[in-house]
């Protein structure tokens, strides 16, 4: 559940940015992604940002964001990204989804 106003707008600007494909991945992030306890692909974490469930701050900066949601095969996961000028960047991806992630 989204919590406040400026969240809000921020959950559905990741969804929407996702879906039109305006995403990027720092070096960092695809290392990450193919670690063997993580295994993203681009399209888990693609999937996870059009489908958001949850999203909350992981600033600073004030435009980071900690998303949870599903992967292609419907498992959770969670995703951190950057929201600037209608591009999402993908910083990292975590592994195992803490039990508190529903907030």
């Amino acid at each position: 559940m989204v919590a406040d106003r400026h969240t809000r707008a921020a959950y559905e600007a990741i969804r929407a940015t996702a879906r039109l494909g305006h995403v990027v991945f720092t070096s960092h992030a695809r290392e990450q992604m193919d670690l063997p306890d993580r295994d993203f692909t681009v399209n888990d974490v693609v999937g996870v940002l059009r489908r958001a469930e949850n999203v909350w701050p992981d600033g600073p900066p004030a435009n980071k964001w900690r998303v949870l949601g599903r992967d292609v095969d419907g498992g959770r996961r969670l995703v951190v990204v950057t929201l600037v000028d209608h591009r999402l960047t993908v910083i990292t991806v975590v592994p195992d989804v803490p039990s508190d992630a529903s907030r």
